[in-house]
């Protein structure tokens, strides 16, 4: 970290109305940011500031203390990187509007990444998809990118954490506010487990509507690809999946219930144009060309083996019926009906009896899944 320029981009990052690209024209215009700190008010005209932002800048001059601003991060081990400096991820820096410093905790590995968005309200069936692709990942050496919100990304991350494996979760606030606070504990884990958490807002900024959009474009930006399991169509995952398409990365999309709003938006999607994938060494070979030969987390077999380890030998001819016709994806009322030939009445006495002994789930829109 260059301290020195950490120190102007922090001053001028206070001033109302001057972004990254302000302040990057203000770096090639005055030659340095050091220069422009020390600019007069005359220099700032010629410019091309108002008088009102370089009234502001002035005023502001007086009354800055680096030191007292750094030391702020430095008691609670935050450290900062500048868009100039070596730490600053090389993939951040490539998108159309990267934040001008970003605020962590924890160690940056940016190899291989991949973004995994999706419903806060997720069903058992985006549970269980969450985790299937995660464990995938983290088998095969790919660091997950989500926003440590409730559902998806905290699976995600959570999955990540239970293995001792780096995740990096993005926040859209500042880093002294835990948010949502339940993940409070989860956060901490990351870190310790080689993870990063990560911002461009400084300490104190709240966890407003409006920096949850800004915090989307950067898991965006941190990732190679995105993958969305399930959302709907008026979610911040939408956003996340924009960003992505603007900044030229695949956006993959796990289909999903069509009885659900949960699946709106992943549906959307792909009727629009997202990747539909349906596992995920898809993901791997479409963003790294490789053609891995370690077993899927959710193949064939390892289902086949699942099943043969339920004993349904206690079950009447129709149970075993309706239990077989049931599978480890989830599986419409209707396919049960047309597959088992049994009367619908029967089916959904049997259906309750299973979910009662705990062997099958209703994960929404009456399609089944086995429980794993």
């Amino acid at each position: 970290m260059d301290r020195n320029l950490i120190k102007y981009i922090l001053f001028f990052q206070k001033i109302n109305h001057i972004g990254i690209k302000t302040i990057l024209k203000l770096k090639d215009f005055f030659g340095s940011l050091e220069t422009a700190f020390n600019a007069t008010f005359s220099d700032f005209k010629k410019f091309g500031f108002s008088d009102i932002t370089i009234e502001n800048i002035l005023k502001n001059k007086k009354i800055f203390d680096f030191d007292f601003e750094i030391s702020r991060y430095d008691k609670l081990n935050i450290k900062l990187a500048s868009y100039f400096d070596d730490e600053y991820p090389k993939i951040l820096k490539q998108i159309p509007d990267p934040p001008i410093i970003i605020f962590y905790k924890g160690n940056f590995n940016v190899t291989k990444t991949i973004g995994v968005v999706g419903s806060r309200n997720c069903s058992e069936y985006g549970i269980s998809v969450t985790r299937d692709f995660c464990n995938y990942f983290i088998n095969n050496n790919i660091i997950t990118v989500s926003g440590g919100a409730v559902g998806v990304d905290s699976i995600s991350h959570e999955v990540s954490v239970n293995n001792h494996f780096p995740t990096i979760s993005v926040m859209g606030a500042g880093l002294d506010i835990v948010y949502p606070y339940k993940n409070k504990n989860l956060f901490q884990n990351i870190v310790d487990n080689n993870g990063v958490i990560v911002s461009e807002f400084p300490l104190g900024v709240q966890a407003l509507p409006q920096n949850f959009v800004m915090r989307n474009r950067i898991i965006a930006g941190l990732s190679s690809g995105i993958l969305i399991v399930e959302a709907g169509l008026k979610s911040g995952t939408m956003t996340t999946a924009e960003f992505a398409v603007n900044q030229n990365k695949n956006v993959f999309v796990v289909p999903g219930s069509i009885y659900s709003p949960f699946s709106d938006g992943a549906n959307y999607l792909i009727k629009n144009g997202a990747i539909f994938v349906t596992n995920p060494q898809e993901i791997d070979e479409m963003i790294w060309g490789i053609n891995n030969n370690h077993k899927l987390i959710i193949d064939k077999n390892k289902k086949e083996t699942e099943e043969n380890k339920i004993d349904i030998s206690w079950m009447n001819e129709n149970e075993k019926n309706i239990f077989n016709t049931i599978s480890y994806k989830p599986k419409n009322i209707e396919n049960i009906i047309i597959e088992s030939g049994l009367d619908v009445k029967k089916i959904n006495s049997i259906l309750i009896f299973f979910e009662i002994k705990g062997l099958i789930k209703n994960v929404g829109g009456m399609n089944y899944i086995k429980n794993k």
